[in-house]
């Protein structure tokens, strides 16, 4: 889809490229997540001079994004943020609403989006009602426009951001509106009190832990965490805001890498024990016995010592072939003894004779090895 920028803007060309860019740096599942949650432009529209541009090419939100028409007639209206908690609106066009736990999966998404922003030392600038969507589906969860006015680090603005009334960070209520890190956290933290307690509330300052309705639920740690976000410093992250609603909705942690724990040190459920893991001076924890090639040693029986003697090796069995040596060996002795006596014979015989010739009756004697 073609974005094309009014007159009076003057986007710069070097930024726009780098942010369609940025996505090819991420790793493969955060890039993923950032082209499907994501309207992020896919190409730059350069201008005549090639130093700015007239446009962008954008990714088009899909088709769950939009209200069905039963609900909106006419041209297809978005599915923007402010239907979740502006009730006359909603009920006017006839918008089903998910539940509470629904919303919370499109916060955990929208959460998930800033996190890779945060990774990337990247600000969004306008998270507001009208520039986030929402799906039914918890798979989809958000989709997030506006990404052409991202600002990269050391890359400057392609597109100047103006803000949104109410869904701006209030540290620049008065003065020029430049956002950062800490705005996307405030609004991140106004989208959650707004859509999950379905109130507008255009001054949140005066927002604390207690004084949130009791209805709909949540964990002390999810409302401390909201009033924080809603103060002007010590704002969570937007992956702590993940990690606290994942784990509200009991989910696992996403990425994280399951620990190992050994067998030894599981219950009889296979489950981790419980224990605190010290042993005892002098003692030996009992692991999975030594891997020996060719051989397979069998585990302890169950109350046994784990330092019960290991079974004798098994007899050695002669191969056949030195079987076949040895026999060719023995009957290779008879014939090399029955040379052996001939030829001691032969020579008795011999000197026998020669003494026996001789005029001077010498004795001749010969040593044989």
């Amino acid at each position: 889809m073609f974005k094309k920028y009014c007159h009076g803007i003057r986007p710069d060309g070097r930024a726009l490229r780098a942010i369609v860019d940025w996505p090819k740096k991420l790793l493969t599942r955060d890039a993923s997540i950032i082209r499907g949650r994501c309207s992020w432009p896919v190409a730059v529209v350069p201008d005549r001079s090639r130093t700015s541009a007239v446009g962008v090419l954008i990714a088009k939100a899909p088709p769950e994004f939009y209200l069905p028409a039963s609900s909106a007639p006419g041209p297809n209206k978005l599915r923007e943020l402010h239907y979740l908690f502006l009730a006359d609106r909603s009920h006017k066009l006839r918008v089903p609403l998910p539940d509470p736990n629904g919303v919370l999966d499109i916060l955990s998404n929208l959460a998930e989006v800033l996190a890779i922003f945060e990774t990337g030392e990247t600000v969004h600038g306008d998270v507001s009602m009208r520039n986030v969507l929402w799906s039914a589906d918890p798979a989809r969860g958000c989709y997030v426009l506006d990404c052409d006015a991202v600002q990269l680090r050391g890359c400057g603005v392609g597109v100047p951001v103006v803000g949104t009334p109410e869904w701006t960070d209030p540290r620049f209520e008065g003065r020029a509106y430049k956002p950062d890190i800490d705005s996307d956290r405030w609004a991140l933290g106004a989208a959650f009190y707004r859509c999950y307690y379905q109130r507008r509330g255009s001054k949140l300052a005066n927002v604390t832990a207690g004084s949130l309705p009791t209805s709909p639920p949540t964990s002390p740690r999810l409302a401390k965490m909201l009033e924080q976000s809603l103060n002007l410093a010590g704002r969570p992250t937007a992956r702590e805001w993940k990690r606290e609603i994942d784990r509200v909705m009991g989910r696992p942690r996403t990425g994280e890498v399951p620990r190992f724990v050994p067998r030894s040190q599981t219950t009889s459920t296979g489950k981790p024990s419980t224990s605190t893991g010290a042993t005892p001076s002098g003692s030996r924890i009992s692991g999975p016995p030594p891997y020996r090639k060719g051989k397979h040693v069998p585990p302890p029986v169950a109350g046994s010592s784990s330092r019960a003697t290991p079974p004798p090796p098994p007899p050695v069995v002669p191969s056949p072939v030195s079987s076949s040596r040895n026999r060719f060996r023995g009957k290779n002795l008879v014939p090399k003894t029955i040379v052996a006596v001939i030829v001691a014979l032969a020579l008795a015989v011999g000197v026998w004779a020669a003494l026996s010739s001789s005029p001077s009756h010498e004795l001749v004697v010969l040593t044989i090895a």
